[in-house]
């Protein structure tokens, strides 16, 4: 499929096209890393680097996003040797090769793709999506999708017809909450141990279609991305939050306080 996509990390606005698999057929095509280049570009309000990085002149990672000129985005058939050996300026990835635990990447595996082929360093981000379960996660049990979903959560709603293995989630709910950043064991806390400089959040705009059954669904959303940050940062200060789609919220000031970039992606075409 082909899907257009847009990243903006507050300096600038690019205008980016990236080929990427359908989940599908991944297992049908070879792995390869999506690209996505600079096509065009137009300044934009940033949050600037503090006075400390500004004063040590340290890459940190705030900084690096800003700079940053091109990246490429692998969710599947992730090997760390292909992914070090990528030009980009920035990659997003999957925290696993395979979405559970034991196939997690290392620090060391994470620490080596961080440096470019030229010996730079790059912004790795980890792929966390917060609006949808998927089936694939260590975190999902396999009695949940038994009998219509009777020894279900209540976090958790149902299946997205158009990506099947993907379930709606209350993301409201504590329990959803817990397994998103709980304690030692989090998805957040697992990302933040394996050494990444940030998340890529997935499925912020699913406050959308739970508008119908929670009134104050944005609100929620909003107040489930400031408290993910807020935890993340304590975990590690300076860890990069870049939401994907849901424009709609850069309306509120206190989710762009919180926020770092924004990814925005059209509609998949299957093919």
């Amino acid at each position: 499929m082909q899907v257009a996509v847009k990243l903006d990390i507050r300096r600038h606005l690019w205008n980016l096209t990236v080929n990427v698999f359908d989940r599908n057929v991944l297992d049908q095509v070879p792995s390869r890393i999506a690209r996505a280049d600079s096509a065009c570009m137009r300044s934009v309000r940033f949050r600037p680097a503090s006075r400390a990085d500004v004063r040590r002149g340290e890459p940190t990672p705030a900084r690096l996003l800003a700079a940053a000129k091109s990246w490429g985005f692998q969710l599947h058939k992730l090997d760390p040797d292909t992914l070090a050996a990528a030009p980009y300026d920035m990659l997003v990835i999957d925290y696993s090769r395979d979405g559970k635990a034991a196939l997690a990447l290392t620090p060391e595996q994470v620490d080596k793709i961080r440096i470019k082929p030229d010996g730079e360093r790059r912004i790795v981000l980890a792929y966390l999506s917060i609006g949808e379960a998927e089936t694939y996660r260590y975190y999902w049990k396999w009695y949940w999708g038994w009998f219509f979903g009777v020894f279900a959560p209540r976090w958790l709603g149902s299946e997205d017809p158009e990506w099947p293995g993907n379930y709606s989630v209350r993301y409201w709910q504590e329990g959803w909450q817990k397994i998103i950043f709980g304690g030692e064991d989090g998805y957040l806390e697992r990302i933040v141990k394996a050494g990444f400089d940030g998340v890529y959040l997935d499925r912020v705009d699913a406050y959308v279609d739970m508008a119908m059954e929670k009134r104050n669904a944005r609100g929620l959303m909003i107040a489930f991305v400031k408290a993910l940050a807020e935890r993340a940062r304590a975990l590690k200060p300076g860890f990069l939050i870049v939401p994907q789609n849901a424009e709609a919220l850069l309306t509120d000031a206190s989710y762009r306080a919180v926020i770092d970039g924004l990814g925005t992606g059209g509609p998949a075409v299957r093919r």
